[in-house]
């Protein structure tokens, strides 16, 4: 799962690119194979979202966290089928390209996808942000457990 880059969807079928270089074509929706992914690791797809809303206090775009290391940040409303997912981790620039953004992931692959600069700057930016308040919030009731008298 680590090694995702991308997932969109084409023709009802999913296209995952993967950090070897190598493209898996799963026959399902995307938004049925981030759906998938969640459930494997012990959640749903609407807790994961929930979740993020509720943390960043915020109703737009939720990112996806499907476990610990595995953030999915969505171009456009999942209900789309041109959304694209991309993996927040992997992410280490992003370069605006006419109306469309090029990505450059940590194994050094580009893509141009079809997302305004801003918009997956924004996407971006909640995402670190979900990621500091999540870190806070453990931090924060780790140090209760810790000092409480229960255990």
């Amino acid at each position: 799962m680590r090694d995702i880059l991308l997932i969109e969807e084409k023709d009802k079928k999913t296209n995952i690119y993967l950090a070897n270089g190598d493209l898996k074509i799963v026959n399902c929706k995307s938004i049925k194979f981030i759906e998938n992914l969640c459930i494997i690791c012990g959640s749903t797809l609407n807790g994961r979202i929930s979740a993020f809303n509720k943390i960043i206090n915020s109703k737009q775009k939720a990112c996806i966290m499907v476990s610990e290391n595995i953030i999915f940040i969505p171009t456009m409303s999942i209900k789309n089928v041109e959304c694209q997912y991309i993996q927040y981790n992997r992410i280490v620039r992003v370069k605006s390209v006419g109306d469309r953004t090029m990505i450059l992931f940590d194994n050094g692959t580009k893509k141009i996808i079809d997302c305004s600069y801003r918009t997956l700057q924004k996407q971006i930016k909640r995402c670190d942000l979900f990621v500091e308040k999540l870190l806070k919030n453990m931090t924060k009731n780790l140090e209760q457990i810790v000092n409480s008298e229960i255990y």
